[in-house]
């Protein structure tokens, strides 16, 4: 048969383990568990969908050294991007590799 991890009886509509039904939710890179109420929220909600505490400042699910939470958004980017890939924010100048920050400050001038 067709060797997946088919959820539904035909199959369809259902993408990475996040749509409905009985089965747990799986979490994704981005995603944060609420630290007042437990609560597993979605990276890009900026505050928790149970309790509305902020998620800011949250350990996100697959956060490496480096990568950064939009202060716009909140949702997590990897280290490597200058830019927020859901609201276009930039990073923070605190969190600027040396080398970069060395570069725009160049450019700025």
């Amino acid at each position: 048969m067709g060797g997946g991890m088919g959820g539904g009886a035909n199959g369809c509509g259902m993408g990475g383990g996040r749509g409905g039904g009985s089965s747990p939710q799986e979490s994704r890179p981005g995603d944060w568990t609420c630290s007042s109420c437990g609560k597993v929220n979605f990276s890009n909600h900026a505050k928790c969908s149970q309790c509305g505490a902020s998620g800011l400042n949250q350990t996100r699910v697959g956060q490496r050294p480096g990568d950064w939470i939009c202060q716009s958004c909140g949702d997590l980017v990897f280290a490597s991007k200058s830019n927020c890939k859901m609201c276009g924010a930039a990073k923070p100048s605190a969190m600027q590799d040396p080398q970069q920050a060395a570069f725009a400050a160049m450019m700025a001038s």
